[in-house]
């Protein structure tokens, strides 16, 4: 049995396919691989030294204490945020989103991977809240940016959080997706 997930287009799984057939079915035997420590050794020290880096950037900005604990309202959109507010700490922020199923706070550490769950970017159909790890940084004096992994998937969630006067335009990109991958989000203060 061979189980592919990820996040592929569902009109484009030839190209895993192809794979298969081109490396991993021409190496199997019928018999076990003879046993090779020092390859297991060595795999096992590569994969001890694999992780996905904490977005970097500042914990603080000029403007992180402005804008900091402030309620924002979000025009239309199609993932039904109605409200944002980001409370920066000396250790990290949480990001509280309230849509029509309710408000929910993802908590989102500097220079670390936080964990909590959200519901946010659920699909269709799917209404438990999802594992997630998030990480932070002010990437410019007016830009917060967030990483939001969703550990048990193989999805991530960029969101760039740009504060203009009483506005905030936020970019949100999903590294893969059958619909577009980016979304644009327009705030006011409230």
């Amino acid at each position: 049995v061979l189980a592919i997930t990820g996040g592929v287009d569902l009109f484009d799984m030839q190209q895993p396919l192809d794979l298969v057939w081109q490396m991993l079915l021409p190496a199997m035997r019928p018999d076990s691989l003879p046993d090779d420590t020092a390859a297991q050794d060595a795999l096992a020290k590569k994969l001890s030294s694999l992780n996905l880096l904490p977005v970097q950037g500042q914990a603080a900005s000029l403007i992180s204490s402005q804008v900091s604990s402030r309620t924002y309202g979000v025009d239309v959109n199609e993932l039904k945020i109605e409200t944002i507010a980001l409370n920066f700490t000396t250790t990290g922020c949480t990001v509280r989103l309230k849509t029509a199923v309710g408000e929910e706070t993802i908590p989102c550490g500097y220079g670390m991977w936080q964990q909590g769950q959200t519901t946010v970017f659920n699909e269709i159909g799917l209404f438990d809240p999802m594992p997630v790890a998030a990480s932070g940084a002010w990437t410019a004096e007016d830009t917060f940016t967030i990483v939001v992994r969703l550990y048990e998937t193989p999805f991530f969630h960029t969101l760039v959080y740009h504060f203009v006067g009483d506005e905030m335009m936020v970019e949100i990109q999903v590294n893969v997706a059958f619909k577009p991958t980016k979304t644009l989000l327009t705030a006011h203060l409230m």
